[in-house]
């Protein structure tokens, strides 16, 4: 049994030193490895391109906000929606309390039996 001063602790790297271990490998390794890793790599992985409605759309929306900015403009999201679905749910829940203790008042009482046993 190991006593816990004697308990093995994973080694941690930092970024430095990670960087440090693959620069002295890609030392080590010749043009020819570094070329057909890059030519396997380029065969296994593919372009990734937005649709081009996505790039207009995105250029546009920048274009207008690089206006309004410099125009001095600033575009704040709209807290009217929060606002109100907060300001809906209170009344509703208020109307529903109300309700309930209106019907609880006003319902009519029964008489208990009397032939009840």
């Amino acid at each position: 049994m190991t006593s816990a001063s004697e308990e093995v602790k994973p080694r941690q790297h930092s970024w430095q030193h990670v960087v440090e271990q693959l620069q002295a490998r890609r030392a080590g390794e010749s043009n020819a490895d570094l070329e057909e890793f890059e030519i396997a790599l380029q065969r296994t992985m593919r372009p990734v391109n937005p649709p081009v409605d996505f790039r207009d759309g995105l250029r546009n929306n920048l274009a207008v906000a690089a206006k309004r900015r410099y125009v001095g403009l600033e575009i704040e999201a709209s807290q009217s929606y929060s606002q109100g679905l907060l300001v809906g749910a209170t009344l509703g829940i208020s109307a529903a309390l109300v309700g309930t203790i209106l019907y609880l008042l006003l319902r009519p009482h029964r008489e208990p039996a009397e032939d009840t046993l």
